[in-house]
C-alpha cells in the first residue's frame, strides 16, 4: 500500500533487492506512481482527493490477494482511503503476512540493523532499530 510518496524509497529498496512489488492504489499524480512507472511495475492508480471508484479496487483486490506479502508503507489514513487498508485487514486475519512501516527510511538507521516488531498473529511493524538510550514507543 502507497501514497504521498511515502513509499518510493520501500519500492526502490525492494526493487534493488531483486523483488518486483506492485503499487497501490496510487494518484497518477503521485510520487509513488512515478517511481512505480521508472521500475517497469504494476500499479494501480486512481483519481486524486476522491473516494477509489470501484475499479480501482477491484484492481487494487487482485494485487494484494495474489501477493506473497502486503507491505503497508507509512501512509496517512482518511475517510478517502480506507478502503483498501480494510481490504489488507481482512486478507491478514485470513492469514496473509502483512508488514507495516511505521515510519519512513532514515539515513541514520542502517538497514541491515532494521527488526520486525510483532503487532499480531499476521502483522508485523516494521521499525529501524534505535539507540539503547532512546525510549521505544508501545505497539498498538
Amino acid at each position: 500500500m502507497a501514497g504521498g510518496g511515502a513509499a518510493s524509497p520501500l519500492i526502490e529498496e525492494l526493487v534493488l533487492r531483486g523483488f518486483t512489488p506492485t503499487v497501490g492504489i496510487v494518484s497518477v499524480f503521485d510520487t509513488d506512481y512515478e517511481t512505480a512507472q521508472v521500475y517497469g511495475l504494476e500499479v494501480v492508480s486512481a483519481p486524486p482527493f476522491e473516494p477509489f471508484p470501484e475499479q480501482a479496487m477491484a484492481d487494487f483486490d487482485g494485487l494484494v490477494r495474489q501477493a506473497d506479502v502486503i507491505v503497508v508503507a507509512p501512509v496517512f489514513f482518511g475517510r478517502g482511503n480506507l478502503a483498501p487498508l480494510r481490504a489488507v485487514v481482512r486478507l491478514a486475519r485470513g492469514g496473509t503476512k502483512v508488514i507495516v512501516v511505521d515510519r519512513p527510511p532514515s539515513p541514520s538507521a542502517t538497514r541491515a540493523a532494521a527488526r520486525p516488531l510483532r503487532c499480531s498473529r499476521n502483522w508485523t511493524r516494521w521499525a529501524p532499530s534505535r539507540p539503547k538510550d532512546r525510549p521505544k514507543r508501545p505497539i498498538e
